[in-house]
């Protein structure tokens, strides 16, 4: 695995790859037409993956995952992910930015923040999904209409969020309500997180009761709100810890922690050792 000591976390753009924001690329366990990327970074893009055959074991936000045949996958923007390896694999990516992605759709997969939701596509699916791909990867190739390329880009992302749709809806046990509350708290925590840990403070800028959302995170995650936002402080200590050479103290602050071995000892009881031993893993 690669180490890289940055000051921030390694984010790749989809400009640098394309420039109509569509971008395609071939797995083989034969030849050189994958060249994959095994150390964890983040995207502004969307990334649509299917496995054809044998199977590909990647990180996403610190959660080893395995893809075996027929099984798709989504990242999304943001996610910190990483190649592990593979097994005989053979497959499609697709990448995307969300500009050109139906609210509808971009709904369904903002979803995947609430569960994790392993899903497989039928043979007869599959195929569509591999023809599909394959003329969008040739009309990039000889530089076609890009009007074309994302109508059927569209089509293609639209096959992803039809199976991930149903997964979810039979997985879940809540209102449209529930889970728009529990969207926008994620979103409220990405951009309020150093400023307060509360869930008062979160059911406030919610316009709900603290019981209201304790109720709603509970019965969509089966965890206190209070838990499900520590998750979130704990992932962001990780992502640090890894990717930059900030000191656990800095780290803390910067977490809207001004205690540091308060900070510490969440971190250890959550995850099972120190920051200190976490960052000496990977290093």
């Amino acid at each position: 695995m690669s180490k890289l000591h940055r000051n921030h976390i390694p984010h790749h753009r989809i400009t640098s790859l394309t420039d109509n924001h569509i971008y395609t690329k071939i797995i083989t366990h034969t030849g050189n037409r994958y060249d994959p990327i095994d150390y964890p970074h983040s995207d502004d893009c969307y990334v649509f993956g299917l496995i054809l055959a044998g199977e590909i074991r990647f990180n996403v936000d610190f959660k080893e995952c395995i893809m075996h045949k027929c099984e798709l996958h989504v990242i999304r923007p943001g996610q910190i992910h990483q190649f592990i390896d593979s097994k005989q694999a053979d497959g499609l990516i697709l990448a995307t930015g969300g500009e050109f992605m139906h609210d509808s759709h971009r709904l369904i997969f903002d979803k995947l923040s609430v569960k994790d939701l392993s899903v497989s596509a039928s043979t007869p699916k599959t195929e569509e999904l591999k023809t599909l791909f394959h003329l969008i990867a040739q009309m990039q190739e000889r530089k076609a209409d890009n009007n074309i390329i994302r109508d059927l880009t569209h089509a293609y992302i639209g096959l992803f969020a039809e199976k991930f749709k149903v997964a979810f809806d039979k997985s879940q046990h809540c209102s449209n309500r529930q889970l728009e509350i529990l969207l926008r708290l994620n979103e409220l925590i990405e951009s309020n997180i150093e400023i307060s840990h509360s869930p008062a403070y979160y059911a406030g800028k919610l316009h709900i009761s603290t019981a209201h959302l304790n109720n709603v995170v509970n019965n969509i995650t089966g965890s206190s709100t209070s838990k499900y936002i520590r998750h979130e402080i704990i992932l962001r200590a990780k992502r640090l810890l890894y990717h930059t050479n900030l000191t656990v103290k800095e780290i803390s602050s910067s977490l809207g922690i001004d205690d540091t071995a308060y900070f510490t000892r969440m971190f250890t009881k959550d995850t099972g050792e120190s920051p200190q031993k976490f960052r000496q893993r990977f290093r």
